[in-house]
């Protein structure tokens, strides 16, 4: 008798109101001993595809904390001067420099570390990392003892500036566990027809996550006070969102959504190593024009954005 994979990836098939589609199911398992003395008339286990309403809340989960990461990174761009009242000698322009530095460094881990603890780990580890900076970031009255906060009117409490850094570059860690996943939620969780857009709605969360940084920011950081409470939702904000993803997040449905999933399950495929897939980017011919788009994109956008702020200044 053919073997099963081991597990709960394969569960017994069931009928379903539609004609699945049906294909011979092989294991990469070792077989049993009593394969050899089965009768060759025993009809072959067949799989089918499946797909689970989790593949939704798992998707918003991800999209949340892609938002909130970008939020993060861009929460002191829409009141500089505020920022920059508090911390004297510090620009704004700063914190985000060392929020992007850290973030290439973390893009280079993704790849490693989903592979080692799997996607679901992954998620969790990364929002919890992101959740403890934070509280690095943001001032919260029940650590002044502590770490020498300073009170703004009694009200408000900001963390010191070096707090505020280790705060930043945990969250610039964190982010591209979920900037650079949509992808393989995507393809763990849904159907063909369906990945596209569940992969667009993840990365567009990042950009409605800079707009409203830009839009809350510039109602809230208008003062000391309204930044320090503005660090603290947002960090009560990810305190929740990590929560849930703690206890909902999986790592895989119990049955892949399609059949070329299913092959990769038993092949044992994984993502290759960071490094690796960038070699083999570079020398792809057809890597180099969207390359060069978005390097585009990007010198624009930040052209832009120092324009804006020049013409502000002035």
């Amino acid at each position: 008798m053919t073997s099963r994979p081991t597990g709960n990836l394969i569960q017994p098939l069931h009928i379903q109101k539609k004609k699945p589609l049906l294909l011979p199911l092989h294991s990469h398992t070792e077989s049993s001993s009593s394969s050899s003395s089965s009768s060759k008339d025993e009809s072959p286990q067949l799989f089918q595809p499946q797909v689970y309403p989790e593949r939704w809340t798992h998707l918003v989960y991800l999209s949340l904390l892609a938002l909130l990461s970008d939020l993060i990174c861009f929460s002191v761009s829409a009141a500089p001067s505020t920022f920059e009242q508090v911390y004297d000698g510090h620009s704004a322009a700063s914190v985000i420099d060392i929020f992007l530095y850290t973030n290439v460094i973390g893009c280079c881990l993704v790849s490693e570390v989903v592979q080692r603890f799997g996607l679901g780990m992954t998620i969790k580890l990364a929002s919890a990392l992101m959740t403890f900076g934070c509280f690095f970031r943001s001032g919260l009255s029940f650590l002044t003892p502590f770490v020498g906060m300073t009170s703004w009117s009694g009200e408000g409490m900001l963390a010191p500036y070096w707090s505020v850094v280790i705060g930043t570059v945990m969250v610039g860690l964190a982010q591209p566990f979920f900037q650079c996943t949509p992808p393989a939620l995507s393809a763990t969780w849904f159907p063909a027809d369906e990945r596209a857009t569940s992969t667009a709605i993840a990365l567009n969360m990042n950009q409605i996550g800079i707009g409203i940084a830009f839009l809350v920011g510039g109602v809230m950081a208008t003062s000391p006070n309204g930044l320090g409470h503005y660090f603290t939702y947002i960090a009560l904000a990810s305190t929740f969102i990590s929560l849930g993803a703690f206890q909902q997040f999986k790592d895989r449905p119990p049955t892949p959504p399609s059949v070329s999933e299913y092959e990769k399950y038993l092949r044992g495929e994984k993502e290759p190593p960071f490094f690796v897939t960038i070699q083999k980017l570079i020398r792809a011919p057809e890597f180099a024009r969207p390359l060069l788009a978005f390097v585009c994109s990007l010198s624009i956008t930040n052209l832009v954005g120092v324009g804006l702020r020049l013409n502000r200044i002035a």
